[in-house]
């Protein structure tokens, strides 16, 4: 994520700028809760633009059957931009490798901020 706002965005965030909560404090009954609501969990980062830049966060979010990030499995990586243009890109791939993953996912954003704007 990091990779993503630096460099494809200009944002200069650090790793002390991210709120992270990570799945330390999932619980069994909260995973049979999603699982009987027909919801799926993924660690998620996000980021937003603000007012005053950008905020990122990763953390525990639950998606239901029928959106793209409920069927990511294994080691595929994904990405979703909402744009006010173009509405929302989901891009998904493997790359099991760290520095596979970034480039794929710097590449997708390259080229969506290349696509002009109307």
């Amino acid at each position: 994520m990091l990779i993503l706002a630096n460099f494809g965005l200009g944002a200069e965030l650090a790793m002390r700028d991210i709120d992270v909560s990570g799945i330390q404090h999932v619980t069994a009954a909260q995973v049979r809760e999603w699982r009987e609501s027909g919801l799926v969990p993924r660690l998620v980062g996000m980021l937003k633009t603000t007012e005053t830049g950008y905020k990122a966060t990763v953390g525990v979010r639950t998606y239901a059957n029928d959106d793209p990030f409920a069927h990511i499995a294994g080691k595929t990586k994904a990405l979703r931009v909402t744009t006010d243009a173009m509405g929302e890109i989901v891009t998904m791939g493997g790359g099991a490798e760290p520095m596979a993953t970034a480039s794929a996912a710097l590449k997708d954003l390259e080229l969506l901020l290349a696509r002009p704007r109307r």
